[in-house]
């Protein structure tokens, strides 16, 4: 009974079965032309290229209609792995050069009986319309990336119906000279790594601009912030690898030569994770990090590269940034007089020492000759007299020390007897060892503890060079010795009134004026630069390091003259800081403005480390200094400073404070479009992308910005605009304020030229 009902199922579905049609391939073939065909008549009326038949992509169409079929289900994924989806498919018959690859699949019920021609352009024309008044497979069917395609079918004969897939695809680029055949390995990580950076991406998308080539080919990472890196790459398996993209990928009239790869478009080096970007590190400074990534290979012009950062997430590729140069800018500090003070009571003197003039000897370890005879600059006034200061360093034995500062002393007065042609008693010599100079270099090392020990014991460290200093430089340092020369005039009619204040200050300081000295600093701070430095000659400088009547006015000549010799002008500030109780609100506003010049200069020029700036120019050192009269224009000045010193440190709470204070002084004020510009430069300068498009747009918009601000505001877009519609509006606009300068910074940063539209406009007018 069993074995007849199996029977005569069975027999059942081959008589439903006999109802219904067996396409032929001749069919299958006819079938798959005319879809074809109306595919491409489709596109041409679109004006898009038609598309070429694929034996490749046939083979995947056909594999995944049978499944479809043999299931009886409409999907575009399958249970085996090498099979799942469709780029699945495509890769598993060879299809690696497929860049991109989509599908369209449709179930359509199976005609009856023997199929004509006819029937066939109607199932055609079924499938065809199907798909054409479906949005996202007549997306495919249009879609301009595609350049070939294929179709495949399968019955379904006991359900009764027919399955059609159509698979898209667009053949990719391999750049040659490959250092990887499988980009070393990296897949791409889901999206979803993104979301770790949600509330400082605009940091991570500048680190695209961190890279760089030395003269070597060498690529190095460059990053302000250690604690930002920390925070990315806080994995083992976080990393970089540089992508090196060239110019001539970007041909006019053709499509973009980009590599088919998901993880790089140039040529990828090899990927460098956390643990070693760290181990290699070569800044000095703690708060940054420097660090190799690898090397250019030698048939590749540097000059015509664009370096992509592969940011690594877990091993696997997450982020990928290409370069956009972000025009950025500080300001300079503002226009700022200090305060003098004046002693009207006082006058010039007319007679006195009228001008000096200052050499310099170097000394070798132990040696009595200097290294080298300074040259005496003729002066056409008589020789009043000669100070002579000379220094053996603290290093050895303080009885031989002795010896050498006062040889050293009597070989320089020899010399100068016989060049100046003056008697013995015009010298006056101090010759000792030079501990303020070393009492003053341990402070620039943090070392200001060691000042507390006896000279015996500061002796023993130095001989036992029991601390990581530059020992050599610093004691080299110490034996420096000088030799002033002043002269004299007893011409009561000076014709050269510009000497007065040098012959006053010196006059004055022969007598011991101390009123007639800061008359004369006061009118210093008018002359010549080389009238001022007559400030920096030892014996001027030493008075000015014991006397605080003189600070207000001492700052203020320094403030002109910091340049000639910082070393000496930061010795001056950190000794009237320390005594600042003593001094004037206005002797304390000047050395807040020295402090400002001093921190701009070392924050731009000195290459140290953290700790070192720190002891020299930290703002906490100048806070208690500070007071609510202090005037808006030093004030800023302070803040321009302090926003540099905590930008070298990253504390970006007081980064906000200071960028704050900056940014409302500049808005208060009615901007004119240049310094609207400078405003801009500035926020950008601050990775403040945001504040700078919100700033300039509108002026895009009200056609008040200048030429500045519109490329600014075109270069900028990019990094905080999510819109690249927008974006790209912008990127064109800038065109017409200025053709030659916008085709040399698409050149530069033909990265750009990933938008079609800025490509084509690059190539239509940049000839």
């Amino acid at each position: 009974m069993n074995m007849k009902k199996s029977i005569i199922a069975a027999i059942c579905i081959l008589i439903a079965s006999a109802c219904f049609s067996q396409l032929t391939e001749a069919n299958k073939a006819q079938l798959q032309k005319e879809i074809h065909m109306k595919v491409n008549e489709l596109r041409k009326s679109l004006g898009l290229a038609p598309l070429k038949l694929n034996d490749t992509l046939r083979e995947a169409a056909l594999v995944h209609s049978k499944f479809q079929a043999l299931n009886n289900k409409l999907t575009h994924s399958q249970t085996k792995k090498e099979l799942m989806e469709p780029q699945d498919r495509v890769v598993y018959f060879k299809g690696l050069d497929f860049e991109i690859v989509g599908e369209n699949v449709q179930e359509v019920p199976l005609p009856k009986g023997k199929l004509s021609e006819k029937d066939i352009s109607k199932l055609a024309e079924l499938i065809y319309q199907g798909w054409k008044n479906s949005p996202g497979h007549y997306k495919n069917m249009v879609h301009p990336t595609y350049r070939f395609e294929n179709i495949a079918f399968s019955e379904n004969k006991a359900l009764t119906k027919l399955y059609a897939t159509q698979v898209f695809g667009k053949k990719g680029t391999v750049i040659p000279g490959q250092l990887s055949t499988n980009a070393f390995g990296l897949k791409e990580a889901p999206p979803s790594c993104r979301d770790e950076f949600k509330d400082f991406m605009n940091l991570v998308a500048n680190m695209g601009n961190s890279l760089e080539i030395d003269d070597d080919g060498k690529v190095y990472f460059y990053y302000h912030d250690l604690a930002i890196f920390n925070k990315v790459f806080n994995k083992k398996d976080d990393g970089i690898a540089v992508d090196l993209v060239s110019l001539s990928q970007f041909p006019c009239k053709k499509q973009n030569v980009l590599d088919m790869s998901p993880i790089y478009d140039g040529i990828l080096l090899k990927p460098v994770f956390r643990e070693e970007l760290l181990k290699k590190n070569e800044a000095q400074s703690s708060y940054r990090i420097i660090t190799p990534l690898g090397q250019i290979p030698r048939n590749l012009d540097a000059d015509k590269l664009s370096l992509s950062m592969v940011l690594i997430k877990g091993g696997k590729k997450c982020i990928y940034n290409y370069p956009l140069e972000v025009p950025t800018g500080t300001y300079p500090l503002f226009p700022y007089t200090p305060s003098l003070v004046d002693t009207f009571h006082v006058d010039f003197v007319r007679k006195g020492i009228v001008k000096s003039q200052e050499l310099i000897y170097d000394f070798r370890t132990n040696i009595k000759e200097p290294l080298t005879w300074p040259t005496i600059k003729k002066i056409d006034f008589p020789v009043h007299s000669v100070k002579i200061r000379s220094y053996s360093s603290v290093e050895g034995d303080s009885l031989k020390n002795v010896d050498l500062h006062n040889s050293r002393a009597n070989t320089i007065k020899k010399d100068l007897a016989g060049r100046l042609n003056v008697s013995e008693a015009s010298f006056q010599v101090d010759a000792k060892e030079n501990w303020e100079k070393m009492a003053f270099q341990f402070e620039l090392f943090q070392l200001d503890s060691l000042n507390d020990l006896s000279y015996s014991q500061k002796r023993n460290i130095v001989n036992q060079r029991d601390y990581f200093l530059p020992w050599d430089s610093l004691l080299f340092s110490q034996r420096k010795a000088t030799a002033t020369i002043f002269y004299t005039t007893n011409d009561s009619g000076l014709s050269d009134t510009s000497l007065l204040p040098v012959l006053n200050l010196h006059t004055a300081i022969a007598k011991k004026n101390k009123l007639l000295i800061n008359k004369s600093l006061k009118h210093l701070y008018f002359q010549s630069q080389e009238n001022r430095e007559v400030v920096l000659e030892d014996e001027v400088y030493e008075l000015l390091l014991t006397e605080k009547s003189y600070v207000e006015n001492a700052a203020a000549v320094f403030s002109k003259v910091y340049m000639a010799d910082v070393y000496k002008t930061t010795e001056f500030l950190k000794t009237w800081v320390d005594r600042k109780d003593e001094l004037s609100r206005n002797a304390q506003g000047n050395l807040l403005y020295l402090y400002a010049l001093l921190g701009e200069y070392f924050l731009d020029n000195w290459d140290v480390s953290n700790e070192r700036l720190a002891n020299v120019i930290h703002p906490q050192k100048m806070v208690t200094l500070l007071h609510d009269d202090i005037p808006d224009e030093l004030m800023i000045n302070l803040h321009l400073t302090f926003i540099s010193y905590y930008g070298q440190i990253n504390d970006d709470v007081n980064i906000d404070k200071s960028f704050n204070y900056i940014s409302d002084y500049i808005k208060s004020r009615k901007l004119t479009p240049a310094e609207t510009a400078g405003l801009a430069l500035f926020y950008n300068g601050w990775s403040m992308h945001h504040m700078t498009v919100d700033l300039l747009y509108p002026g895009l918009e009200k056609k008040t910005l200048n030429e500045d601000g519109m490329f600014i505001l075109a270069q900028t877009i990019l990094h905080s605009d999510k819109d690249d519609k927008r974006a790209e509006e912008v990127i064109l606009k800038a065109l017409e304020f200025n053709k030659l300068r916008w085709c040399k910074w698409i050149k530069g940063d033909f990265q750009i030229m990933r938008y079609e539209s800025v490509k084509n406009k690059y190539c239509e007018v940049c000839k």
